[in-house]
């Protein structure tokens, strides 16, 4: 079912994103696609196991202030000339590193933690049907019919991926949520959450 629903959900967003099929697949493009997919997955699957026992917060934490420190080092690398940002530029990295980075953080690892990483990671999934509804809304963009099917089959295969599957009497409970802590089954430890 999760892997029918992350199939489904793939297949909307290439039609959304080209509802026609005439673009030309740019290889360049099409690798690094692969490259950002391989990097959610990893980011993703590395923290699944702790986070029980770390909590989403602290596992953002770590995850933003260890991109700080990579992102200062290369900035030193290159030799790129740091200098005070205008308040403008003051907002927008506050607004960037507050609410699209810690808080997004922050609810992707509660998502995974509740979900699990694999129904979780159909519902990336939604990132371009928002950009591309939003591209609409604010008139950038279109989103003609064969689009608006792709964006509903995209749709339909989040919600049939996140979807718990039915439970029978007498199974155990099959939801992440509904385990108990790693640690509690490691050594009794109280876990910790965010």
């Amino acid at each position: 079912r999760v892997l029918a629903g992350a199939a489904a959900a793939s297949a909307g967003v290439v039609v959304v994103q080209d509802p026609l099929g005439a673009a030309a697949v740019d290889p360049v493009g099409l690798l690094l696609a692969a490259a950002v997919l391989a990097c959610e997955v990893a980011f993703t699957l590395a923290v699944a196991p702790v986070l029980a026992d770390v909590g989403p917060a602290r596992v953002s934490a770590w995850s933003c202030g260890l991109a700080a420190a990579m992102l200062a080092a290369g900035s030193v690398a290159v030799a790129e000339p740091w200098r005070v940002p205008t308040p403008t530029e003051t907002a927008a990295l506050a607004y960037q590193a507050l609410v699209t980075t810690a808080l997004a953080f922050v609810l992707w690892y509660r998502g995974v933690s509740r979900l699990g990483a694999d129904r979780a990671g159909a519902t990336m999934a939604a990132a371009p049907l928002a950009a591309a509804v939003t591209a609409a809304v604010v008139g950038t963009g279109t989103l003609g019919p064969a689009a608006a099917a792709g964006a509903g089959l995209a749709a339909v295969g989040v919600l049939l991926a996140v979807r718990e599957a039915p439970r029978r009497p007498g199974d155990p409970a099959l939801s992440p949520a509904a385990r108990p802590p790693a640690s509690a089954a490691a050594g009794g430890r109280t876990a910790r959450r965010a």
